[in-house]
């Protein structure tokens, strides 16, 4: 073997699927062929996201860590005056991950900000033709 990951003999490094160049602990059938996420090269769902979208997620993720949920971690990213730690977390933790989360949401808005100028413009041009 060259040590290529794609190319190899099918089989012979895998955990015994047929066309699976590397070993992988998940196989997956697609168009009539098995390989991994590498060979057929799928990215995750958090991978494909904007810059914008990329900050939100990470805040929501802080959020959720903070014990939010669903609605409520937007809730909550939305009102400044949230003291609400969760139980057995430091005070130090807690005001780490607020920040973070905060952080987030503010490079979230000022990323939206250019796009939404742009989108204000062309609805006002369209007023005025």
């Amino acid at each position: 073997m060259n040590g290529r990951h794609a190319g190899s003999v099918a089989g012979a490094r895998g955990f015994g699927a047929r066309g699976v160049a590397r070993r992988c602990s998940s196989v997956y059938v697609r168009h009539g062929g098995t390989a991994c996420r590498v060979c057929y090269r799928l990215a995750y769902r958090s991978q494909r996201l904007d810059a914008p979208g990329q900050a939100h997620y990470r805040g929501m993720k802080l959020m959720v860590r903070l014990g939010y949920t669903g609605q409520e971690a937007w809730d909550a990213a939305l009102d400044p005056d949230r003291t609400d730690k969760p139980k057995r977390m430091r005070w130090a933790t807690y005001e780490r991950i607020v920040a973070e989360a905060e952080a987030a949401e503010e490079a979230c808005g000022a990323s939206l900000m250019p796009a939404m100028e742009r989108f204000l413009e062309r609805v006002t041009r369209r007023r005025l033709v």
